[in-house]
């Protein structure tokens, strides 16, 4: 995550499995410290892999909407 952004002063990330009897109950959420807003991702997939992949995609999304807006885009 560094790549896209300098700014990030730390990260949690949480790996819950739902109890619901469906195939999709692996979550991941992720919670990004930085200093002008911290940003969060919660995505929910059949394998924490791909959950993880997902949440960190809406993360990339979420830092490049952020740089967009600063630089008045």
């Amino acid at each position: 995550m560094l790549q896209y952004s300098d700014d990030i002063i730390g990260a949690e990330v949480f790996l819950r499995l739902d109890k619901a009897q469906d195939a999709d109950n692996k979550i991941t959420e992720i919670k990004l410290d930085i200093p002008r807003s911290p940003l969060f991702a919660r995505k929910q997939n059949k394998t924490f892999e791909e959950a993880t992949n997902h949440a960190i995609d809406a993360l990339k999304k979420q830092i490049t909407k952020q740089k967009e807006k600063m630089r008045g885009v």
